[in-house]
């Protein structure tokens, strides 16, 4: 009996977003975390919950949330093209997370 895949690429489990199907095993997708992580994931674990993340947002240091993303500042730095070093001291001194990152 072969079982079928649910289609779920384009949808969101946790901070996972489901961006293809991993063609090495049958029963896994390919995620993308919120920190920037791409991982094969079992459809299971996504739909029961047991996976939510990657794990390294939770141990991320101070991670920033911005338009419903959770990142980094490295990987803010890199997303906006704005150097970390002028991200670090605009927050530093009190910007606003939105102002911080949209500010050229």
């Amino acid at each position: 009996m072969t079982r079928k895949k649910i289609p779920m690429i384009g949808k969101r489990f946790g901070l996972w977003d489901v961006i293809g199907v991993d063609l090495n095993d049958p029963l896994k997708y390919i995620c993308q975390c919120d920190c920037g992580t791409v991982k094969s994931v079992f459809g299971t674990h996504l739909r029961g919950g047991k996976s939510k993340s990657c794990g390294g947002v939770k141990h991320m240091k101070n991670p920033i949330t911005f338009n419903g993303k959770i990142m980094p500042l490295k990987s803010w730095a890199d997303h906006t093209g704005i150097p970390y070093g002028t991200l670090y001291n605009r927050i530093k001194r009190g910007w606003s997370i939105d102002r911080a990152l949209t500010k050229d």
